[in-house]
């Protein structure tokens, strides 16, 4: 288990309740496997806006992730994508590029095509998701990391 360490804290005017409300917490995170990160969080007890954010305290070099999904059974790699990295997918012509405030996310293969599905199913036609979800065809999952933060836990894993 990683050490979570507080270091900041403060109640600040919410920007948008304009009440003095809105508890801000930073703390630093060392997750041994990452790194350390800056993992900032605010919340207004009145009005209920919430923000959160990660960043990196310690970078590391920039690690690019190729998971060949051959089968079912590969979709149940366990992925940790930082918030600074950018998935592809070549074999369907896919790029997922991190928002600004993009948090990071611990997730299967399978956790990354159901959220791609929902994100696009009103743009256009998912049915190559869909077969790659089922296992029906085989791709390959590249994930880039600048700040070399992700890692993906399976068999038949390059990282460099």
């Amino acid at each position: 288990m990683g050490k979570l360490e507080l270091i900041y804290e403060e109640t600040l005017e919410c920007p948008i309740c304009h009440n003095k409300t809105l508890l801000v917490t930073d703390y630093i995170y060392d997750s041994g496997i990452t790194g350390k990160l800056l993992l900032s969080s605010s919340s207004c007890s009145t009005c209920g806006y919430k923000v959160a954010s990660e960043s990196p305290v310690e970078v590391n070099e920039e690690k690019i992730i190729e998971i060949k999904v051959n089968n079912e059974d590969d979709l149940g790699t366990l992925v940790y994508r930082s918030g600074f990295a950018m998935i592809r997918i070549p074999e369907l012509g896919l790029e997922d590029f991190p928002g600004g405030s993009s948090p990071g996310e611990i997730t299967t293969i399978e956790g990354i095509l159901e959220r791609l599905i929902e994100n696009l199913k009103d743009f256009g036609d998912v049915s190559k998701l869909e077969q790659a979800m089922r296992g029906d065809i085989k791709f390959t999952i590249i994930i880039e990391d600048p700040y070399g933060l992700s890692f993906a836990i399976k068999k038949n894993i390059t990282q460099s």
